[in-house]
């Protein structure tokens, strides 16, 4: 009798085993799709954060672009009015210095 229930043992063991390797069996299947989808997502926020970080890039060389814009438009301005001011300041001496030698040629009259 105890050969026969040391038969019975491994066997029963064998049967719970064999048993249980299809659900094993299932569950890999199913982490395999995880996997894949888990794959998928990851591919999906790396394009997104592509497209994110190329928006980025465009909307800092476009306020790049108009800053440089705004700077030479304000350079051109005030170099023009700063060779207004010395047009005017040359004609105002030379009138000046135009005068007094007047005066001084004519005596004062």
């Amino acid at each position: 009798m105890r050969i026969l229930t040391k038969i019975r043992l491994p066997a029963f063991l064998l049967v719970a085993a064999i048993a249980c390797a299809p659900g094993a069996g299932f569950s890999q299947q199913n982490n395999g799709q995880n996997a894949g989808q888990k794959a998928q997502n990851a591919g999906q926020q790396t394009q997104n954060a592509a497209k994110n970080a190329g928006q980025s890039t465009k909307n800092g060389t476009n306020n790049a672009e108009n800053k440089t814009k705004q700077g030479a438009q304000k350079a051109t301005d005030e170099t023009k009015q700063g060779a207004q001011k010395a047009t005017d300041e040359t004609k105002q001496g030379t009138e000046k210095t135009y005068n007094k030698t007047k005066d001084a040629v004519t005596g004062g009259k």
